[in-house]
C-alpha cells in the first residue's frame, strides 16, 4: 500500500518543489531555495531509479527546511525579534518625542518682538530635549545589538538629530544677533518672519528624522512577516498534499501532553505556565500514515 501511496505523490510532489523554490528565491532565501533544489535533483534522480523512500529522504526534509525558516526568526536575537524590541522602544519613546515637538512649534508660534529672547529659549529648550530623547532611544536599543540591522541605524538617527539641534542653536544665535543689530535696516517683523520660517524647517528635518526611523522599522517588519506568511503558506500545500495520500503530520502543539508513541523528547525547559510533561513547543514535525509512524515529533517538554 505504502509503494502505491509514494507513486502516486512523485510527480506531483516535484511540481510542489518548484513553487517552493521559485517561492523562497523570490523572497530572497536564495540559501532556502539551494537546498531544496538540491533536493529536487536527486529526487529526479530516485525517480528513474525507481526508488520509493520519497517521503523520509525528499518530503519531510522540505517541511524540515522551512520549519528551520520559520523558527530561527521566534528564537530570541532573531532579525524579527530584534525589530520587533525596536518597534516597541520607538512606540514608547513617541509620546515623548511628539509632546516636545509640539511644544517647540508652540513656543515659536508664540514669540513676539517684546519677549524674543524668552521665546527663543524656550525653542533652544526644546530642540535640546528632542536631542535627548533621540540618545535615550539609542541607549534603551543597546540591549536589542541592532548593530546587524543595516536598515535599523539608529547610531545614525541620534548623530542627525543632535547635528540638527547644534545647528539649529547656531542659527538662533546668529539671527538673535542680527536682529539686535543696529546697523541693519529691516525691520524686526520681517527678521521674525525669517526666524519662524527657518525654525519650522528645522522642526520638519526632526519629525522627518523620527518618522522616517519608524517606517523603516515597520517597513522591515512587514516584510519579514510576508516571508513568514509566504513560507507557512508552502508548508501548508506540502502538508495538505500529503493528506490527500493519507500522510498525516503528528499533533505537538504548545501546552499538548507529551506521548511517547507520538513524540521525543529533544531537551527540557522549565514551564512557567505549562506542567512537566506538557510539550513546550516542537522542533521538528512528525507523520503518520493512517495509525502507524512515520517519524516521530521531535519536541521541548516543561521540567
Amino acid at each position: 500500500m505504502e509503494r502505491e501511496v509514494l507513486e502516486l505523490k512523485v510527480d506531483e510532489f516535484e511540481k510542489i518543489l518548484s513553487k517552493v523554490v521559485r517561492g523562497t528565491l523570490g523572497m530572497q532565501l536564495d540559501q532556502l531555495a539551494g537546498q531544496i533544489q538540491g533536493l529536487q535533483e536527486q529526487l529526479k534522480q530516485l525517480m528513474e531509479e525507481g526508488r520509493i523512500s520519497i517521503l523520509r529522504e525528499f518530503i519531510f526534509p522540505v517541511v524540515d527546511y522551512l520549519d528551520v525558516a520559520l523558527n530561527k526568526q521566534e528564537r530570541p536575537g532573531s532579525e524579527w525579534r530584534k525589530l520587533e524590541s525596536v518597534d516597541g522602544i520607538l512606540a514608547r519613546f513617541a509620546p515623548q518625542w511628539n509632546q516636545h515637538m509640539n511644544r517647540a512649534k508652540e513656543a515659536l508660534e508664540s514669540i513676539e518682538i517684546e519677549k524674543f529672547r524668552t521665546g527663543i529659549e524656550e525653542v533652544i529648550k526644546e530642540f535640546e530635549e528632542l536631542s535627548n530623547v533621540a540618545n535615550s532611544i539609542l541607549k534603551a536599543c543597546e540591549d536589542v545589538k541592532v548593530e546587524r540591522l543595516p536598515v535599523v541605524r539608529l547610531d545614525d538617527f541620534a548623530t542627525r538629530v543632535s547635528r540638527l539641534t547644534s545647528m539649529g542653536k547656531e542659527l538662533i544665535d546668529w539671527i538673535m544677533g542680527w536682529c539686535h543689530n543696529p546697523d541693519q535696516a529691516s525691520p524686526v517683523p520681517e527678521k521674525l518672519d525669517l526666524l519662524h520660517r527657518l525654525l519650522n524647517y528645522f522642526l520638519s528635518h526632526f519629525q522627518r528624522e523620527f518618522s522616517a526611523l519608524s517606517e523603516q522599522v515597520r517597513h522591515q517588519r512587514r516584510r519579514i512577516q510576508d516571508v513568514l506568511e509566504e513560507i507557512r503558506r508552502l508548508r501548508q500545500s506540502i502538508i495538505e498534499f500529503l493528506g490527500r495520500y493519507g500522510v498525516q503530520e503528528i499533533e505537538a502543539k504548545t501546552g499538548m501532553d507529551f506521548d511517547s508513541s507520538l513524540h521525543t523528547v529533544v531537551e527540557t525547559e522549565r514551564g512557567k505556565t505549562l506542567k512537566a510533561g506538557q510539550i513546550i513547543r516542537c522542533v521538528r514535525a512528525g507523520f503518520k500514515y493512517n495509525e502507524r509512524v512515520l517519524r516521530v515529533a521531535e519536541v521541548v517538554v516543561a521540567s
